[in-house]
């Protein structure tokens, strides 16, 4: 890794009736370098998720260089994977250096080690020379899980987040650059999209490490139209600072890659600076990243299949000698 500072975005803001933040540092310059050797089973691999880490981000178990299983958050709003500091030191992980990480929110840096793990593995997909920064977590979360997964880990490959599946699929394919819900992004960083709110058109990061559901910077959310009074929700705690957070009823519909939210109820807050859409509006979709291309598809899950009709059956004793 060869930024001097920085920032991690990710595991969004955390409202104070969601539970203590998990606010990742933000990355203010490029992604961290990608792994050094990706190797698949196969043209696929999918990989289980959970969302019992204490909040609604896929959480999965990994091999690091050759001990556990450990588990980890995964996080499309994290520009590199990030490890707590007493984890490094528990496995011997080579650290390559002092650094900083913080976030937009704040000045001030919170010391942080560039390291590298030697090898990753997840079911179907193994992974060797991460790249990595390493502080510590303890306040953001306990020992249980050691760290978050980044957006770069799966620079090769299509990324797709199935919710009602709790599966994240890997594969080689690349997103057409026409089909229904894929869109392109952009993003000095992390993917971007553009959504429409009522008549203004937004960039919007795809955050799966927010528990939040569409969040707005404050500028835009007053200037739309509403349903109700604002309300003050409760406070979100980030790496450098607190906020407080609104939440109001627009009314206006949201377009987000063909998917429309009706009238829906948002949050708000003065810091972020474009707007973010978390776990309460990605759950209903199925989320899938090209990072080669630089396309996203969002759709809802195909519905289930209904179980096939028994087979007519004759009288009794038909067919029968």
């Amino acid at each position: 890794m060869t930024a001097p500072h920085l920032l991690l975005t990710g595991l969004g803001l955390s409202l104070a009736s969601l539970g203590p933040s998990l606010q990742e540092p933000e990355p203010n310059e490029d992604l961290a370098p990608p792994p050094r050797a990706v190797e698949l089973d196969g043209d696929f691999a999918r990989i289980p998720f959970t969302l019992d880490g204490g909040r609604p981000v896929p959480l999965v178990e990994a091999m690091v260089n050759g001990q556990g299983p450990f588990k980890f958050f995964y996080d499309t709003g994290a520009s590199a994977c990030v490890l707590d500091s007493a984890f490094v030191e528990e496995l011997g992980i080579e650290v390559l250096g002092p650094t900083t990480v913080g976030d937009h929110t704040a000045s001030a840096r919170i010391p942080a080690q560039e390291v590298e793990m030697e090898s990753l593995e997840l079911e179907g997909v193994s992974f060797e020379g991460i790249p990595a920064v390493a502080f510590d977590r303890s306040q953001l979360r306990g020992a249980e899980v050691r760290g978050v997964l980044g957006l770069p880990l799966f620079h090769q490959h299509l990324l797709t987040i199935d919710y009602d599946k709790g599966v994240l699929s890997i594969t080689k394919d690349l997103l057409p650059e026409k089909g229904p819900g894929i869109v392109p992004y952009g993003g000095a960083v992390l993917p971007e999209i553009l959504i429409q709110v009522g008549e203004e058109e937004l960039s919007c990061h795809i955050d799966s490490g927010s528990p939040t559901g569409l969040m707005l910077a404050t500028a835009v959310a007053e200037r739309l139209p509403h349903k109700t009074e604002p309300i003050l929700v409760g406070k979100a705690r980030t790496v450098n600072s607190v906020l407080e957070i609104w939440s109001v009823q627009l009314d206006a519909t949201v377009v987000i890659a063909g998917n429309e939210l009706v009238d829906p109820v948002v949050g708000y807050n003065e810091m972020l600076p474009n707007a973010l859409i978390g776990y309460q509006v990605l759950k209903d979709l199925v989320v899938s990243i090209d990072q080669r291309s630089k396309r996203v598809r969002l759709l809802p899950p195909k519905p289930a299949e209904p179980p096939a009709e028994p087979a007519e059956r004759g009288p009794s004793g038909a067919g029968q000698d």
